[in-house]
């Protein structure tokens, strides 16, 4: 599968990032980062709200992207920290409140739970995808370069005319959440 999405030219000006969705903050964070000179930082804020960063028209019905994490701390409730349509279907990468991994397309989860993740640390999460039709599609997700979640054909997949992929907190994640990516 090709690769679709060269997270590594994230800058300060967003030149790669074109939307930012939600009411809470996303600053440049040269203080904490993976590799290279910072990372986004996702901030939840009061709680009320969600912030995501997005680039739209660049998914397909195959593809697999790549990128880094890391939480200061846990959900207050279950939250996708990854939103991904691909022009028809609609899959979300999902962190419940005790740190469990989920595929969700929205509401109904992929196949089985994958990895806890804990606060303090750097993962690297791989999503590959092919998908023909809504009961006819393959989903992976890799940590740290190692299949945590796989599923396959159900449950049908939402319909999605958007092409975009969002990170960051989606609902609400509770006071202070920080995602860095």
């Amino acid at each position: 599968l090709e690769e679709v999405l060269d997270w590594s030219r994230w800058d300060k000006a967003k030149e790669f990032w074109t939307e930012t969705v939600g009411t809470g903050t996303v600053t440049y964070d040269t203080t904490q980062k993976k590799s290279g000179l910072a990372s986004w930082k996702a901030d939840g804020g009061s709680g009320n709200g969600n912030v995501l960063l997005g680039k739209k028209d660049i998914l397909g019905n195959a593809g697999r992207t790549t990128f880094y994490l890391r939480l200061t701390d846990l959900p207050s409730v279950n939250s996708e920290i990854g939103d991904f349509y691909t022009g028809a279907f609609r899959l979300h990468i999902f962190l419940t409140t005790a740190g469990v991994l989920q595929l969700i397309t929205p509401s109904l989860q992929i196949g089985s739970n994958g990895s806890t993740l804990s606060t303090g640390v750097w993962y690297r999460l791989s999503l590959a995808w092919s998908i023909t039709n809504s009961t006819t599609y393959e989903v992976r997700l890799y940590l740290g370069g190692v299949l945590d979640i796989t599923g396959s054909n159900s449950p049908t997949l939402e319909a999605a005319t958007l092409n975009a992929v969002y990170l960051g907190w989606s609902k609400a994640p509770g006071a202070n959440k920080v995602l860095n990516f």
